[in-house]
């Protein structure tokens, strides 16, 4: 998985650069992380926003959105949890999207939302990745766009 997942990671990042920068500061590039659990599963992070956002992928069929709780010092103002979460499913259904139920965590990294990866682990490889990609890309923008919007 460690390989599909930096794959993945890359596709998006090639994606998604542009509109990052658009929204987000220069002091810091996007990057892709990449480290193990502690019970030897593979994860990859592709971190933006000024490091302050991450999609995450996970060995177990989901992808996750995960923001780090200091961003409202970047934006300016303040978003709750539930709020971030709102504007992931917002993004999500705008395009039509499924979205899970994930389990909650706390800590400095919340996360906000959960996609299911396309067909089964053994099978992703070569079941419409660049159409998952270009989803993916899509709740990415809607969602930048929603969370950047001046408060009323």
């Amino acid at each position: 998985w460690g390989p599909i997942q930096c794959r993945f990671a890359e596709h998006l990042k090639a994606r998604t650069a542009e509109m990052n920068a658009k929204w987000g500061t220069p002091d810091k590039s996007d990057a892709i992380w990449k480290a193990t659990n502690l019970g030897g599963a593979s994860w990859t992070q592709y971190r933006f926003f000024s490091h302050h956002l991450c999609w995450r992928m996970d060995s177990w069929q989901q992808l996750r959105l995960k923001v780090s709780m200091d961003i409202d010092s970047l934006l300016g103002r303040k978003l709750g949890i539930e709020q971030y979460r709102e504007h992931f499913r917002n993004a999500c259904s705008d395009i039509g999207l499924e979205t899970l139920p994930f389990r909650r965590r706390s800590g400095r990294e919340m996360t906000i939302g959960v996609i299911p990866y396309p067909g089964q682990p053994e099978r992703t490889i070569g079941q419409d990745v660049d159409g998952f990609v270009n989803l993916v890309s899509q709740v990415h923008e809607r969602f930048l766009e929603r969370i950047t919007e001046p408060a009323n």
